[in-house]
């Protein structure tokens, strides 16, 4: 998956790391529980901000217990468990890593692609009759965003809008919640596309900044951070009028230091090879 959406680490206190991480192990868990073990290996960062976010809105106490995992053998730490938020996110995380699984496939068949998807096509029916209407729309928008790329087209806000709504059927809840989540819908798959810039444009793959800019890289770079920037802050204005009863201090580190972290981290890494 992408797992652009992280928290600023240097920016947390330690106790609220722990329960950052928490959720993460939380949602890992969670997968293996309610489909198979093979699932944990997909689990995306960004997946666990929607657990914590829909939990921290939620009215109910959160359970924390202490387990181990194959990862930290014969060590146990805190992992949230039994809450609504972290199994509608492992099914989304199931749904999201098949679909992205059979993209790749029609990019560029492969071995690998082949068995991963053999892997993921059980879980992920399961996971569809558990989310129909979601699966419905990840179906669908992709299907519409793969002909928008087919096109070839220099329309960055088209391209990008198919999977900023794919996110914005994931965060349903209330206005604010989806307009939260269609913003970092947009926010990943520009940043992806910065992120595969370099490698989109030695294989000649479809990629939006490709499209409108080519092979001008200060001009993308320049394109990319206001973009992505305005964006954020129309996700943030759509954050704060959300209700959060818990975990704030982790949320905020996220929306207002978390996501700029990571986009300057992608825009740095480019500048760099850019140099190279």
């Amino acid at each position: 998956m992408f797992g652009y959406i992280t928290v600023c680490k240097d920016e947390l206190k330690i106790k609220d790391y722990t329960k950052y991480r928490a959720y993460y192990c939380g949602v890992c868990h969670t997968l293996g529980k309610r489909y198979n073990q093979i699932m944990r290996l997909g689990l995306s960062y960004d997946l666990t901000f929607l657990a914590l976010l829909l939990d921290s809105m939620a009215t109910e106490n959160t359970v924390t217990k202490n387990r181990s995992c194959i990862k930290h053998l014969g060590k146990k730490h805190p992992v949230v468990v039994n809450c609504d938020a972290l199994k509608y996110a492992s099914d989304v995380n199931v749904l999201l890593s098949f679909y992205k699984i059979l993209d790749d496939i029609k990019d560029s068949f492969s071995i690998k692609s082949m068995i991963l998807y053999l892997l993921y096509v059980l879980p992920a029916k399961k996971a569809g009759k558990r989310q129909v209407y979601l699966n419905h729309s990840i179906k669908e928008n992709l299907s519409k965003l793969s002909k928008i790329e087919k096109s070839n087209t220099d329309d960055i806000d088209k391209a990008s809008h198919y999977f900023a709504q794919i996110m914005k059927d994931i965060f349903y809840g209330n206005d604010n919640l989806e307009k939260l989540g269609y913003d970092l819908g947009r926010y990943i798959y520009l940043i992806d596309a910065i992120d595969d810039y370099d490698k989109d444009l030695k294989s000649k793959n479809f990629n939006p900044l490709i499209a409108k800019f080519g092979d001008n890289k200060n001009e993308v770079i320049k394109y990319a951070e206001e973009s992505i920037l305005f964006t954020l802050s129309q996700g943030a204005k759509a954050y704060e009028e959300l209700t959060i009863l818990n975990n704030k201090e982790i949320l905020d580190n996220i929306i207002y230091l978390g996501l700029k972290q990571r986009l300057y981290t992608v825009l740095k890494g480019n500048e760099n090879e850019k140099s190279l």
